[in-house]
């Protein structure tokens, strides 16, 4: 029985290469073959189909209303594609403009400070006194009695000593005392700048 429906088979397509017939398909719901001459549909029993050599089953399920087998001269339609339900990722936005350089910032310069008032010359000058008897000494802390002895009247007073210190400040550049309400007969700036500078001499000495 095989073999013979292996023979049907081969013959069937043999017959369907020579004749020009396109078998479609056996249709179950009404019991016949469907086939095609050129554009034309036509159909037949089983029984006619082997009777002419052909098997009706050998071409699958073919029923009117299904999609028709396309003539010689058309081609097949491309697929349409089915969409899925995940879409994928998007496409990656391009930017369109590069970040520039960050900027550098400038460095901002500070104002020039004007001088509010004028800068000290001598840090310190020690006015001292003793009954009508005024001297002036350069130095940082309060003036010693043998730098009093030594300093202010050594040729007249060998032995003289203050008794009071009125006052002591900051000898300023533009030949300014705090002191001078007291001596405004002081030497000058420029004189007292001479003693200063012995001052420090005599203090690197020692």
């Amino acid at each position: 029985m095989k073999r013979l429906t292996f023979a049907l088979t081969i013959l069937s397509l043999l017959l369907t290469a020579c004749s020009g017939i396109r078998p479609l398909g056996f249709c179950q719901s009404d019991g016949l073959f469907y086939y095609r001459t050129g554009n034309a549909l036509h159909s037949s029993t089983p029984a006619e189909v082997q009777a002419r050599g052909f098997d009706p089953y050998a071409y699958g399920n073919w029923c009117p209303g299904s999609l028709p087998t396309p003539t010689p001269t058309e081609d097949l339609p491309e697929p349409t594609p089915t969409p899925t339900d995940d879409p994928g990722p998007g496409p990656t936005p391009t930017p369109t403009e590069e970040p520039g350089p960050e900027a550098t910032p400038v460095p901002t310069e500070e104002p020039t400070k004007e001088p509010t008032g004028p800068a000290v010359a001598i840090p310190m000058v020690w006015l001292l006194t003793r009954g009508n008897w005024d001297c002036i000494l350069v130095s940082e802390t309060h003036p010693s009695v043998p730098r009093q002895q030594a300093k202010c009247f050594p040729l007249l007073d060998p032995n003289w000593v203050a008794d009071n210190a009125p006052c002591a400040a900051p000898v300023m550049d533009d030949d300014t005392w705090e002191c001078d309400r007291f001596t405004p007969w002081r030497r000058p700036l420029a004189e007292l700048l001479v003693v200063y500078e012995e001052h420090l001499r005599r203090l690197e000495g020692d």
